[in-house]
C-alpha cells in the first residue's frame, strides 16, 4: 500500500509505504484554505471557522469532492498510526517535485520513474 499526504491516514494497516504522511486536521485545513482562496477568486468571502462548523454538521464540498459531515468530524481526529509495517519516504530521496506544493494542475515523470524505482528497490531488499 501506498499512502500519500492525508491518503496515509486513511491507508490500511499492511506493509507498505507513506509520502508526505499528513494527519487527517492538517489535510483538512489545507483543504479549506484552498476553498477559502477560491472563494475569495469568486467574489466571496468564507472563513475556515464558519466553513468548519457547516461542514461538521451537514457536509462539505472541498477540491472538487463532496465529503458528507461524518468524514469531516472523522478526519479531524484522524491520526497516523504508529504502524512499523510502514515505510516513510523521504521527499528529498525522489527526483521531482511535488504536486501538492503546485499551484496549477499537472504530472512530473521523473517523480512517478523516481517513487516506482524507490518502491521497487524496496520490495527486492
Amino acid at each position: 500500500v501506498l499512502g500519500v499526504r492525508g491518503g496515509a491516514t486513511l491507508a490500511p494497516e499492511l506493509p507498505g509505504w507513506r509520502l508526505a504522511p499528513l494527519a487527517g486536521a492538517s489535510a483538512l485545513r489545507q483543504l479549506i484554505r484552498a476553498r477559502i482562496v477560491a472563494s475569495k477568486e469568486a467574489g466571496r468571502a468564507e472563513t475556515s471557522d464558519a466553513l468548519l462548523a457547516t461542514a461538521r454538521e451537514h457536509g462539505i464540498e472541498l477540491a472538487g469532492y463532496r465529503l458528507g459531515a461524518r468524514m469531516v468530524r472523522d478526519l479531524e481526529s484522524a491520526e497516523l498510526a504508529d504502524d512499523a509495517k510502514q515505510i516513510e519516504l523521504a521527499l528529498d530521496t525522489i527526483p521531482g517535485s511535488a504536486l501538492w506544493l503546485r499551484t496549477e494542475p499537472g504530472d512530473d515523470p521523473a517523480m512517478a520513474e523516481g517513487l516506482a524505482g524507490l518502491i521497487a528497490a524496496e520490495m527486492a531488499a
